[in-house]
This record gives structure tokens, C-alpha cells and sequence, in this order.
């Protein structure tokens, strides 16, 4: 015979096959096929290792439990769908149809071969994950692919923000908002939501909307489709374009305070000229006067020049009362969005020391508060990034969330921070 069937696949006389021998699985060569009539095949097969053993395999009509594979190699990673176990940490999971045995990995995309066999198909090229959900439409895509990125980071809230989120651009929340605006959503519109809509209790949207910002500026999404890969470049431009827009606001600030500041040096110089002045016409009078005046006109300089100075001491302290620094705890980490008064006057101690050029970056390491991590079942240190947001008439407003443990200027801190202790 020049083929046989066996559980729906044709195998070919010569071709290149992978069988079970002693539980090990070997590659050989079919050299001639037998039938006989009604009751089985009879397949003789040569290793190609080594090429003096060869094999009379029985394979049953009807049957599907023999194990036989035909030989070949992924050139490319060919796309394996598969499924999320629902446990504390996010696993992905899906039964190989190779070595017969669930593989589990701990995220989505391109994966090594997990086969014990060297002949698994996937040995060179590996394979790429994919979720077997589709879905058809991007909000959705964007609310699965938070849930995913904050079960993956073991926050337990994920839920409350799935939920408010949904509502929001469904618009059963904030009169249609954002059934009208999402997902493309700018700071601005955030504080808008937060003063306007105070009823319905926006604090775990307006959370959600923040993470949802940061996972598509941070290119952050577990699950990847080509479908939204066109709305997904559009929204991050949005996103990236509000941010720099935010920036050359603050540059433009920090440049009008630079120019107040000159303009206050400048009066208070001329202040000091025209006392001078004074002082010079005074002394002229007095060389004039009698000595008992002299005494009484010293005086009434004395005072005069005492008020002067408390009442530029006066405008200088008023400048500094209004200094006001707010902190926005809305990170979704209960350790910050819980943040005791103690820590909280710490960091705004921190940033008033650079008054009135304060830095767009600080970092604060909190020594008595710890991050519990689930996957390693200890208590980690956690470090603060307090970023600058925006700056207006009324205050300063910095955001806190944990440090980026990737980012130069915080391994340059913690460098820092190393020589010092």
C-alpha cells in the first residue's frame, strides 16, 4: 500500500513519522504499509537513528488511542488559542496537541516550547498565545485588557473599576458623559468629572480612567489584536499629545513666575534707591539743623525705614502663605489612595524645599510601609513617584503613584540613596 488513515490523517509511504517506544517518543521512517482486510494495518517503520531497528506497528480500524505524528518544524510561531485559569495569578493555559499535556504560562504572546520531546514542532519556533475570547468592539478591548493588566498586578478593586468604567461609557453614569467623550479623555476632563459629578461618587472611575491613560501611554496591554491596532495608535496619540500640551503649559508657567520674580527683584531695588536717596536729602538737612534736631529727624528715619522693611517682609510672607500643594492619591494602590497625614506632610515638605522651581519628579521611600506581593507571599519595600501634573492661580497639583522600577532617574535616586546610608 502507498498510504494508510488513522484518526482522520493520511500518512504516506517514506514520509517521516514520530511513534512512542518505552514511553520515549522517536522519529522513524515508514519503509511499507499492510492491511489486513477489516481488522487493522500493519505499518513497518526504521529508526532513523538507528537505522538496524525496526518496528511492526499494529494500528486497530476505529481506533484512536495509538500513538503516531507525522514529522515536521514551525518555521514561523503559529498562533495556539488558548484559556484563563481563573486563580489568584493570572495563568493562561491551553492542551497541546502534540505531547497530549496542558502547558501553563504566565502571559500572553510568544512562548518558548514547552514539550519535553526535542521533535515537538514548536521546539524551534515556539508559538504565540492568544486568547480565544474575540471581541468585536474597542471599548470593551480596552476595559478586558485593564481587568487583565490589574489582575496581573493582584489589585483587588479590579472589579469596582471595571464596573464604573462601564457604566460611564455606556452612559448609565454622569448624564452621558462618557458615552459622548470615551475612551478619549484628557486631564481637564477628569477634573471636570470629579468637581461636576460629586453625587455619584466618581473616586474609583476617576482611578480607573487614570490606570486605563497609563496602560496605553506605557504600551501595556496583555491582549493584542490587529482588529484595534488602528484605534489603538490614534488613542495613544491623543493621550501623548494632551501630555505634551501639559508640559509646555508648565514650561510657559515656570517662565511667568521667573519674569514676576525679576520684576519683584527690580521694585525692590528701586525701593532701595529711592531710600537712599532719601537718606541723602535727610542727611543735607540735618548737617543744616541743630543738634537737638538731629536726634528727633534720626528717629523718624529710623521708624520709617523699619515700616518699609516690614511691609516688603509682609508682601514676602503673604507670597509664601499662598503656596498650596495638593497631592492626588487616585493611583488604585490602597497603601497611597490610604496615605496617612504624616507621610503626606512629608512629601509636600519635600517639594516645598524647591520653592518656587519645583522639580517635574520626586521620589519619597516611605521606611514603615510595605507592598505585600501574593506570587512571592512576602512584604516588599514600595518607593513613591510624586509627578508633577499642573500648576495654577489656586495651587500645585503632584500625583503620587509607586516608582517605575525601570525608570534612570530612579535608579540614579536609589544610587543615591545607597551612598548616604
Amino acid at each position: 500500500m502507498e498510504c494508510f488513515t488513522y484518526n482522520n490523517i493520511k500518512y504516506d509511504l517514506n514520509s517521516i513519522i514520530l511513534l512512542k517506544h518505552k514511553s520515549r517518543i522517536l522519529k522513524y521512517k515508514i519503509i511499507k504499509i499492510s492491511l489486513i482486510i477489516n481488522q487493522h494495518y500493519i505499518i513497518k517503520c526504521q529508526n532513523l537513528l538507528y537505522e538496524d531497528i525496526i518496528l511492526d506497528e499494529k494500528f486497530n480500524l476505529g481506533t484512536t488511542n495509538k500513538y503516531i505524528k507525522k514529522y515536521f518544524m514551525y518555521k514561523e510561531p503559529p498562533n495556539v488559542l488558548c484559556k484563563i485559569i481563573r486563580k489568584k495569578e493570572l495563568v493562561y493555559s491551553f492542551n497541546c496537541d502534540f505531547c497530549n499535556k496542558i502547558h501553563k504560562h504566565n502571559y500572553l504572546g510568544h512562548q518558548d516550547c514547552r514539550c519535553n520531546c526535542g521533535y515537538s514542532p514548536y521546539t524551534n519556533s515556539g508559538y504565540n498565545l492568544i486568547l480565544e475570547n474575540k471581541i468585536t468592539d474597542f471599548n470593551t478591548y480596552l476595559l478586558y485588557n485593564l481587568e487583565l493588566l490589574l489582575k496581573k498586578n493582584n489589585y483587588k478593586g479590579w472589579s469596582t473599576y471595571k464596573v464604573n468604567i462601564k457604566r460611564f461609557y455606556e452612559g448609565s453614569s454622569c448624564n452621558n458623559y462618557g458615552k459622548v467623550y470615551f475612551p478619549y479623555i484628557n486631564d481637564n476632563m477628569i477634573n471636570y468629572i470629579k468637581e461636576e459629578f460629586t453625587i455619584e461618587k466618581t473616586k474609583c472611575l476617576v482611578a480607573g480612567l487614570k490606570y486605563l491613560k497609563k496602560m496605553i501611554l506605557n504600551k501595556n496591554l496583555i491582549y493584542e489584536d490587529v482588529i484595534f491596532k488602528k484605534k489603538l495608535t490614534e488613542l495613544y496619540k491623543f493621550y501623548k499629545k494632551n501630555i505634551l500640551s501639559k508640559t509646555k503649559k508648565i514650561e510657559l508657567l515656570k517662565k511667568i513666575i521667573k519674569s514676576n520674580t525679576n520684576i519683584n527683584t527690580n521694585n525692590f531695588i528701586n525701593k532701595n534707591i529711592t531710600l537712599e536717596k532719601i537718606e541723602n536729602k535727610s542727611t543735607k538737612k540735618i548737617e543744616n539743623k541743630s543738634t537737638k534736631n538731629i536726634e528727633k529727624i534720626e528717629k523718624i528715619e529710623k521708624i520709617e525705614k523699619i515700616e518699609k522693611i516690614e511691609k516688603i517682609e509682609k508682601n514676602e510672607n503673604v507670597l509664601l502663605d499662598n503656596i498650596n500643594i495638593e497631592l492626588d492619591l487616585m493611583c488604585g494602590l490602597d497603601v497611597i489612595e490610604n496615605l496617612s497625614k504624616y507621610h503626606i506632610d512629608k512629601i509636600k515638605e519635600i517639594i516645598y524645599n524647591d520653592y518656587p522651581n519645583y522639580h517635574n519628579t520626586y521620589f519619597y521611600y516611605p521606611e514603615d510601609i510595605k507592598i505585600y506581593s501574593k506570587y512571592l507571599d512576602l512584604h516588599d519595600d514600595i518607593y513613591f513617584c510624586i509627578s508633577k501634573l499642573e500648576s495654577n492661580v489656586k495651587c500645585t497639583i503632584f500625583c503620587v503613584d509607586e516608582a517605575d522600577c525601570y525608570d534612570p532617574d530612579f535608579i540614579h535616586f536609589r544610587l543615591e540613596r545607597n551612598k548616604n546610608l
